[in-house]
């Protein structure tokens, strides 16, 4: 099982969301996953640079129609299946080391939820 599963419901400016995403990318530990659900957002941008994305450790889903705030995080909630998991906002950063120090707290903290 994936130690991180990042949840990203998306809706919004895409510039923000390759941020995001390339903060993710940039992590020091390898393992995570991360599951972008685009909230059936008018533009095309996020599905044509995420759906195919080189990296196996990405995955693209779009919901067949706008399920609004509230329902994209419940919707993004029922995918959850990492050790730990993390729902990051398309508009937030992660330092490099965020994934390395989740696998600390771990260890240092089993019992932790």
């Amino acid at each position: 099982m994936t130690l991180v599963h990042f949840l990203l419901p998306y809706w919004g400016d895409a510039a923000l969301l390759d941020v995001a995403v390339s903060s993710v990318l940039a992590q020091s530990d390898h393992d995570w996953r991360l599951t972008i659900v685009d909230d059936h957002h008018p533009d095309p941008r996020a599905g044509n640079t995420y759906a195919n994305h080189r990296d196996h450790r990405i995955e693209y889903l779009r919901n067949t129609e706008n399920l609004g705030v509230a329902g994209n995080f419940e919707h993004c909630r029922t995918l959850a299946d990492g050790e730990l998991v993390v729902f990051l906002g398309s508009d937030d950063v992660l330092l490099p080391d965020y994934v390395a120090g989740m696998r600390r707290a771990r260890n240092e903290n089993p019992e932790a939820t």
